[in-house]
């Protein structure tokens, strides 16, 4: 009888190479899905913090304001623009002076006004989604991204995101754009197109009106709102008797084609109104 020489038979070896090419694999895929659950985390965290960021700045802009005695004073139709004014001096008798104040040199614009307003830069429409007409802030000739996958996770493909940035702009009393008085404060914020009008954007990524829409969610969760005491929305013709705050809701997004997914954080703030607006 043959004796058996030390070492492994091909066999052996074929299964243990079969054996750790599994193991590697294995490792291969926790090790991707580690990377790619780290890499959301870190998007998201960013995502949040930019919203902090921005609505403290958006608080600092709108502490102070006044929304009266000035044209078209407060919100947009659908709430995407909000228009103000600061106080920018004060007289000898203690009254106030509002207006516009240009920084660098700081140069006062009596009854100028401020304007804070989202504009799109990427439409990102669902198969099914609506398209939405231009204007002021879907601009015409944006570009036009349609995926055939749920972007807002609601189990439909019939929506349609706007991706943008918000912009502060200045203007004088006459309403012609101040040189050196447009500034960004944000990108990468959505809104969704309204199902039930197309020309109007609101901040409710996750609600369509379909059964399993996260209930905690405003129907319409707009851009910015004004308030009364109860946080009660106010009309522009009641506000000098009325506004107390400014709701902003910011949805900020990052959208990864290769991954399907829509990667979405929603930051909000109440800013309270220490100027009487009457």
């Amino acid at each position: 009888m043959r004796k058996r020489t030390n070492g492994m038979t091909l066999v052996e070896i074929a299964v243990a190479l079969a054996v750790l090419a599994i193991l590697a694999a294995a490792i291969l895929i926790v090790f991707s899905s580690f990377t790619r659950d780290t890499n959301n985390v870190t998007r998201a965290n960013d995502l949040a913090a930019r919203g902090r960021i921005t609505l403290d700045q958006i608080r600092s802009e709108l502490q102070f304001a006044r929304f009266t005695a000035m044209p078209d004073g407060g919100v947009n139709a659908d709430h995407t623009v909000i228009r103000y004014q600061r106080p920018i001096a004060t007289l000898p008798n203690g009254q106030q002076v509002y207006g516009v104040l240009l920084n660098n040199p700081d140069i006062p614009v009596p009854n100028g006004f401020y304007e804070l307003a989202f504009v799109g830069d990427l439409i990102l429409r669902e198969t099914a989604g609506p398209t939405p007409p231009a204007s002021a802030q879907v601009p015409a000739g944006i570009e036009t991204l349609t995926v055939d996958w749920d972007l807002n996770g609601d189990g439909d493909l019939g929506d349609t995101v706007i991706r943008g940035r918000l912009t502060r702009h200045a203007y004088d009393a006459a309403g012609i754009p101040l040189a050196g008085g447009t500034a960004g404060l944000d990108d990468y914020l959505a809104l969704r197109v309204r199902p039930d009008d197309l020309s109007c954007l609101d901040g409710a990524l996750e609600h369509d009106g379909t059964p399993g829409a996260p209930p905690n969610f405003l129907p319409l969760d707009p851009l910015f709102l004004i308030t009364d005491e109860n946080d009660i929305e106010v009309a522009n013709t009641s506000i000098s008797t009325a506004a107390r705050k400014v709701r902003v809701t910011l949805w900020h997004v990052n959208f990864d084609y290769r991954e399907r997914a829509l990667l979405r954080r929603r930051n909000q703030q109440f800013v309270k109104l220490d100027n009487p607006q009457s």
